[in-house]
């Protein structure tokens, strides 16, 4: 046991000690001025300095590295030209860092790329630029230079929107009340939903009756009160319209509130559609067949002409503020 433990832990440090290849590595100038891109005061870049000269010296001991700048805004809004103006800032701060590899610290300016992306966030930390050394084969050798340079901006653009933005544009979730028809009367209602790149929601509703009816049982007039409750998963295959297709269960049930036990209960499957008809109004429209239960009676009876029609108010969150 002992012999087993020591070839582990030798193992271990074994494998520590070994040369590690790093395919990529990131360095990050932050901390920007608002509104200041290429004019930047060069002091800015004082601070920064082992970080360049780091850079520096990768490139220049390794000639299969090149070096992506990627210069970055963060979601300040802009009276006037919005769009192109962060845009603009974000590249002319890409541009002020590669002239400070070039020109300060002589690296090569072929292999010096510029980019740029606009954080969804505000903030500092936000309006940077991330150097990022990647290998790349040089000389005659590989003609195809170019495309895998492209490849590799493209795959750190798809990197970025999967992973740093994914719950700004990916993830929403929506909260709303409304009014459901039910088989036993209609009834007002609660509906929350958790959403997912615009086009899958997991949503949650249920109700209780505000109007009762009364109940038999036993010799005693029991008052009955209506509940309804579902899970459903709703796909928007159209990304321009805003028309769901809805599959899920639900329940139905008159409790006595004297015994607290059930007189009437459903249990029903749920397939439909949903309608955003208007901003934050949806109309569902469903058919929902299922078993029905009376109390004092030992089978279900199976029943098909059921449906339910609801309206509900929603607010959206996420996605940047745009829900669909």
């Amino acid at each position: 046991m002992k012999r087993a433990l020591l070839l582990f832990l030798f193992f271990l440090i074994a494998v520590s000690f070994m040369p590690r290849t790093v395919e990529a590595q990131e360095f990050i100038i932050y901390g920007y001025p608002p509104n200041v891109g290429y004019s930047i005061d060069p002091s800015f870049y004082e601070k920064f300095h082992d970080t360049f000269k780091q850079v520096a010296d990768a490139l220049r001991a390794d000639s299969t590295l090149v070096a992506f700048v990627w210069g970055e805004a963060d979601s300040l809004k802009y009276p006037n030209s919005h769009d192109t103006h962060n845009a603009g800032i974000a590249v002319s701060r890409a541009h002020s860092v590669r002239d400070v590899l070039v020109y300060n610290f002589e690296c090569d300016s072929t292999r010096v790329f510029v980019q740029s992306m606009e954080s969804r966030k505000k903030g500092g930390k936000y309006r940077s630029v991330t150097i990022v050394l990647q290998k790349v084969a040089f000389g005659p050798e590989n003609p195809k230079r170019d495309t895998v340079i492209h490849e590799i901006i493209r795959e750190r653009i798809n990197n970025i929107y999967d992973s740093t933005y994914i719950l700004v544009d990916n993830f929403g979730f929506t909260i709303g009340a409304g009014v459901s028809s039910a088989r036993y009367r209609t009834l007002p209602e609660a509906f929350i939903g958790i959403d997912w790149k615009r086009q899958l929601q997991l949503e949650f509703q249920g109700g209780i009756g505000v109007t009762t009816s009364d109940y038999a049982w036993e010799g005693e007039t029991l008052t009955n009160r209506n509940v309804l409750y579902s899970m459903a998963l709703t796909a928007y295959p159209w990304k321009t319209v805003g028309l769901g297709l809805t599959a899920g269960i639900q329940g139905e049930e008159d409790i006595a509130q004297q015994k607290s036990f059930y007189t009437r209960r459903c249990r029903q499957f749920l397939l439909g559609a949903r309608m955003d008809v208007y901003k934050n109004i949806d109309i569902g429209v469903y058919w929902t067949p299922g078993y029905e239960r009376n109390e004092g009676k030992e089978n279900a009876v199976w029943v098909n002409n059921q449906f339910r029609v609801n309206l509900i108010f929603a607010k959206r969150f996420g996605f940047g503020g745009n829900y669909r």
